[in-house]
Parts: structure tokens; sequence; C-alpha cells
């Protein structure tokens, strides 16, 4: 997802989510590596959704100081932003694996 791939600990080629062994060197992978890396991408679309829904209320709360213009601008900009800041968390967590 995104850039993101599950890769076997010993020979660092791509592996399912839901296997037990890997593919091409036949050694077990771990469930508890394979939870980290499931828990790392519950997380990516946790971080999307709360930054997105937060681009989506703090600006109404600001409405009468900022605008219509500026409303509409800081909601169509927290897309992006969050799909940005979720790929960085979801980076920072993979990189523990």
């Amino acid at each position: 997802m995104f850039g993101f791939k599950l890769t076997c600990p010993e020979c660092q080629q791509p592996i399912t989510a839901n296997t037990s062994k890997c593919p091409h060197c036949k050694k077990k992978v771990s469930q508890k590596y394979l939870k980290r890396y499931s828990n790392a991408i519950s997380k990516f679309w946790f971080v999307i959704l709360g930054c997105f829904l937060l681009f989506l209320i703090i600006p109404f709360l600001f409405y009468d100081l900022l605008g219509t213009t500026w409303v509409g601008i800081i909601i169509l900009a927290g897309l992006p932003i969050s799909f940005l800041i979720a790929y960085f968390v979801t980076r920072a967590t993979l990189k523990k694996l």
C-alpha cells in the first residue's frame, strides 16, 4: 500500500500478509512480524481519517474569521496533507520492523 511492501525478514523478498512461510526461502515468518505490519497499515488509515476530520471541523469553527474562500481552500488542502502525514507516520512505524 502506497509503496509499503511486506518483505520476508530473511531474504527481503515480497510476501503476503496471510502467509506463514516465505515462498522464496521457505523460512517461517513470525506472526508478530505480520501483526506489526497490519497494525502499521491500520494506523495509516486512522491517521488519514483523523487528520481529514480535523481539516473539516477546524475551518468551520473559524468560519467568521477566515471567510468562505479560505475555508474551502483549507478543506481541499486537507486531503493531500492527511495522506502525507499518514505516509510519514506509517513509514516511521514500518522502519521499526
